[in-house]
């Protein structure tokens, strides 16, 4: 008979998350360069705020998109889904797609090259292209059996996903989010008798978010710090949503630029503006950090620079890392003179 032996507790080296934090010694998410360039030597050179875009990103993500479509579908140039997008052009299945061709066909100047449809935004389900793909083909057929003449382009619009963190998403992106060779395979079974033609119609795909959302970074600094009554510490940082129009719905990854040891407790980084709404994070674990540390915010590529605001804060210097690891500056910071040029006298 085995001698009863008294239980020990055993220390857990994995940070345990309680109700007042998390025990972990340091901060798992720590970026120290971005392409082999310091962060803090951006910062140096460009200030903080700063966004910051990798060309090498871009072009792989290009370079994986065309050669996954172009597998399945010869000639590419670069539903299901709910809220339907019923605002723009005309509806197949109330029948306003067939009277626009009717009047195109008994028109003497005009004539029907091709067709083109966008089903939405971030879309997370492969099989809404493949029923888009397979309702347009059967358009396509029809049109081309009245008219007696062949279409030279089919464009599929965008919506393939980024590897954004979609809030009310419990998975990371990295499950979440299908693969590019998921989308490609979607499309490409139900476009197969066109991809058979030679030569085939040229297809479009519309994927500026998907192409560019994951080579973007923002670098910001924290510049303050209270505790909040609820009992959450409040971080402070030089972006806000006058930056970060997509913080709305998406929880960005937020890295560090050198390990910050400490106990990990429950926090929210909030921007420089004078709103309660400018918020940029309301629930995130940080150890405890000090002014002038620098965040690297990511994945912030897409719709952020072309819809932000001059708020309150000049709007920041964009740089672009090439490649041969070389910063290029695409935009600089504004300064006052630039919003006074504007003014009239």
């Amino acid at each position: 008979m085995k001698a009863y032996s008294k239980p020990n507790i055993v220390k857990v080296g994995n940070p345990l998350y309680a109700k007042h934090g998390a025990t972990g010694q340091v901060y798992p998410f720590v970026r120290e360069e971005i392409e082999g360039i310091p962060v803090s030597k951006l910062v140096k050179k460009f200030g903080s705020p700063l966004f910051v875009f990798s060309e090498t990103v871009m072009r792989e993500k290009y370079r994986q998109t065309f050669q996954s479509i172009k597998a399945r579908y010869p000639n590419v140039l670069n539903t299901g889904v709910y809220p339907v997008w019923s605002r723009f052009g005309f509806n197949l299945e109330n029948g306003q797609a067939w009277a626009a061709v009717r009047r195109i066909l008994k028109s003497r100047k005009l004539r029907v090259g091709g067709v083109h449809c966008h089903i939405g935004t971030f879309i997370l389900d492969p099989t809404a292209y493949s029923k888009a793909a397979r309702k347009l083909s059967e358009f396509i057929k029809n049109i081309e059996n009245i008219s007696g003449e062949k279409i030279q382009f089919l464009d599929l619009g965008g919506g393939f996903a980024s590897l954004s963190h979609l809030k009310g998403i419990y998975q990371p992106p990295e499950v979440a989010v299908p693969s590019v060779e998921d989308y490609a395979e979607a499309i490409g079974k139900e476009l197969s008798w066109l991809a058979s033609r030679r030569p085939a119609p040229t297809l479009f795909m519309e994927l500026g978010r998907h192409l560019v959302d994951e080579a973007g970074f923002l670098i910001t600094q924290v510049v303050g710090d209270k505790l909040l009554p609820d009992g959450r510490r409040s971080y402070v940082i030089d972006a806000g949503v006058n930056l970060l129009y997509t913080s709305t719905w998406y929880k960005f990854r937020v890295d560090l630029d050198h390990e910050v040891k400490g106990l990990m407790t429950p926090s929210v980084l909030n921007g420089p503006l004078c709103m309660n709404i400018d918020t940029v994070d309301e629930a995130i674990l940080l150890p405890r950090l000090k002014r002038h540390q620098n965040l690297i915010l990511s994945p912030v590529g897409a719709y952020n620079v072309t819809q932000w605001m001059q708020f309150i804060q000049y709007r920041p210097a964009i740089v672009l890392i090439t490649e041969k690891g070389k910063v290029e500056v695409l935009r600089r910071a504004e300064r006052l003179e630039d919003l006074n040029q504007l003014e009239s006298a």
